[in-house]
């Protein structure tokens, strides 16, 4: 995938306080883990409620979505030839329901189609109708690819009422 970081310059902050402020894509970059940064990104993902405990899988590439310097989101994908089953995205308390996720979203999407990816997997428990908002469709667990149901997340982490998700996209030419 050849570039592990997205970066956008920082937009003109033109109204008040920036907590409340919501966020686009040029307000923030993202930039893969270091595996040594698995372990931050796992107390994010556990304080969420979300299941952490195979982050450190060779076949799990992990994300920050920063601010600067501070980390305001994390999320990952595992790939399987052209397709990729997202994972383990999360907004930072404080921060949610300010278009965040949406930027982390598109950024991951973005990156995986530059490199080849046209369809992406994910399940979820709790955020189906964010996902629908952005383009997924619920599917049958009997429809994903053998690659995808051998991930520990598809098979023992995640329980079969958890809702799949697919998107199909074009990848782009670079």
């Amino acid at each position: 995938m050849g570039n592990n970081t997205m970066k956008s310059k920082k937009s003109q902050q033109t109204s008040g306080e920036r907590p409340s402020a919501t966020f686009s894509r040029e307000d923030v970059s993202l930039r893969m883990l270091a595996p040594w940064e698995y372990g931050q990104a796992a107390d994010i993902l556990s304080a969420a409620g979300l299941i952490a405990d195979d982050l450190s899988g060779a076949t799990v590439s992990m994300f920050g979505l920063y601010e600067g310097q501070k980390t305001v989101a994390v999320g990952g994908f595992e790939r399987y030839g052209r397709e990729a089953l997202l994972r383990s995205m999360v907004v930072l308390p404080g921060l949610r329901n300010r278009g965040l996720g949406a930027v982390l979203l598109e950024k991951l999407e973005s990156l995986l189609s530059a490199g080849g990816i046209d369809t992406l997997w994910l399940l979820t428990m709790t955020a189906e109708a964010f996902f629908q908002k952005h383009g997924y469709r619920r599917v049958e667990r009997s429809r994903a690819p053998a690659a995808i149901r051998r991930t520990t997340q598809f098979h023992s982490l995640c329980p079969a009422s958890a809702a799949l998700m697919l998107k199909k996209r074009s990848p782009s030419n670079g």
